[in-house]
């Protein structure tokens, strides 16, 4: 016990330094709470948790972005493009007098690197790899280069973040350790309980208002929020919902909600038993109190899902609904399908993860209403709950998806055409999906999508439970922010600055 509230109170002092003493005033600090580490390397290729990419965001840039009211992508690194009449070409121009935080200019031929590298990471699980986009990268000249295409889905080209070229060659495989882009913050130093940026005076948009950044690594609840309400951190990317109120009767804090472009539910192993037969699956979807879960148990800060897309998202069909609550019809399914008790699953879930506890828990009690009994089955870490979904452990597990843009192919594409967890196969469905990829148009691209759609939530290959919305919290001190869908700074922390306390 005097061990860990020692831990605490060196915490709380590091906290503290960030933001006061003789640093503090000298410079705008602005503290932004990491949960834990962010893994060994800074590598936005090789990121597999929001906590390296909350500090990667705000080092590197891509070659578009895409506001959160719109699918359209608009400039960044690129100031403008041309894309054939197919939509398979596209001619890139490239931003002039861009350079990277060790000197390096930004040209097509740093871009070209870029691009290729996402092309050549095979079974990357970064929703902005290209290995099955990109045909070939060609350089033109400094400022422009041509992107051909194998199918017309130009997004994830915009999405790719640029690095350096010279420290990915000096660096290798270790790259991340000392992360160059050329974001409006450049790194600074990293040790065990910390990592600062700091302002990129040469920044092509103009120098930020803030000179630095600190993401000081509390893994405690109880201390981090103690110390955001105190005014010692400034940004809390994610409030639990015990902590609102005293968030809201704070006079120095405020909380955001921030709709998400994001789906939670329930996947099942359709290619062996029990779920290989669809009137199981159906059961399933029928014998689980969805509105319950999202309602009640999401302490209002969920939406219940009709479908995989989220409301206000492009390519949400409303007229698709998921199978609505039925006990009585569930247990029939189970009956025809041979099933007429002693039905036993097994339910990964990540332990110490409050909504995947919450959605195996009313999965557990709601399934056990028609008779078919859940072995819960918690995983600790991330990256064994994700190998063992992906070696089809169990019988079914629960997660959340975000989707990286607005479009439909997001949700669809990538769980049921490229990382199919769930063993779902259906050749109509293959064919929709495959079909969309090759039509240009968006009006017939959507209803493409719907129709697929259509058929992945009758045959209940997967279960949507809700898409969350996301409560975030600042300081009052903060001006200037604007948090994205992520819970990032949409301006990259360029414009955001703070005042005296």
């Amino acid at each position: 016990m005097e061990r860990r509230m020692k831990h605490l109170a060196m915490i709380c002092l590091l906290v503290l330094g960030v933001t006061s003493g003789a640093e503090a005033s000298k410079h705008k600090v602005l503290v932004y709470r990491l949960s834990g580490r962010p893994g060994e390397l800074l590598d936005p290729a090789k990121c597999s948790n929001y906590r390296c990419r909350r500090v990667t965001w705000v080092i590197y840039e891509n070659l578009g972005k895409f506001p959160e009211d719109s699918s359209k992508v608009l400039p960044a690194l690129a100031s403008s493009w041309e894309a054939s009449p197919d939509g398979l070409t596209y001619t890139l121009h490239l931003r002039k007098g861009v350079t990277f935080h060790d000197g390096t200019p930004f040209n097509a031929e740093a871009a070209k690197i870029n691009l290729e590298r996402y092309v050549a990471i095979p079974g990357s699980e970064k929703d902005y790899s290209l290995l099955h986009l990109v045909r070939g990268v060609t350089v033109h000249d400094e400022h422009t280069l041509t992107v051909t295409l194998k199918h017309a889905n130009a997004d994830r080209l915009f999405r790719v973040p640029m690095v350096s070229p010279t420290a990915l060659a000096k660096e290798g495989e270790k790259y991340g350790k000392h992360p160059v882009g050329t974001g409006p913050f450049r790194f600074a130093r990293w040790t065990a309980d910390e990592i600062r940026l700091a302002a990129n005076s040469e920044y092509w948009g103009g120098r930020p208002k803030l000179d630095q950044i600190s993401f000081p690594i509390i893994n405690d609840m109880q201390t981090k929020m103690r110390e955001f309400l105190a005014g010692h951190i400034d940004v809390i990317p994610f409030v639990g919902y015990n902590w609102l109120d005293r968030v809201r009767e704070n006079p120095t804090t405020r909380f955001m909600r921030i709709p998400t472009n994001n789906v939670c539910y329930m996947g099942l192993y359709a290619d062996r038993k029990p779920f290989q037969d669809p009137r199981v699956r159906q059961a399933m979807a029928r014998g689980i109190n969805i509105e319950r879960v999202s309602l009640f148990l999401g302490q209002g800060r969920t939406i219940p899902a009709r479908n995989l897309i989220p409301p206000g998202a492009d390519g949400f069909d409303p007229e698709l609904k998921r199978p609505p609550y039925h006990p009585d019809e569930a247990k029939r399914l189970l009956q025809e399908a041979g099933y007429t008790s002693g039905l036993k699953i097994t339910l990964l879930y990540k332990l110490g993860a409050s909504r995947y506890e919450v959605m195996a828990q009313t999965i557990k009690a709601d399934l056990g209403r028609i008779g078919v009994g859940v072995e819960l089955s918690g995983i600790e870490k991330w990256s064994k709950f994700k190998a063992k979904v992906r070696d089809g452990v169990g019988d079914a597990f629960v997660f959340c998806t975000h989707l990286m843009s607005l479009r439909p192919e997001d949700s669809l594409l990538r769980k049921f055409r490229g990382n199919n967890l769930f063993r779902y196969h259906n050749a109509k469905v293959r064919d929709l999906l495959d079909e969309a990829r090759r039509v240009k148009d968006r009006s017939g691209q959507i209803a493409l999508y719907s129709k697929a759609h259509r058929i992945i939530l009758d045959d209940a290959a997967i279960i949507p439970f809700y898409h969350m919305i996301r409560v975030a919290a600042y300081n009052t001190r903060v001006t200037g922010l604007k948090l994205n869908t992520d819970a990032l700074p949409e301006d990259r922390f360029l414009g955001v600055d703070i005042g005296e306390e």
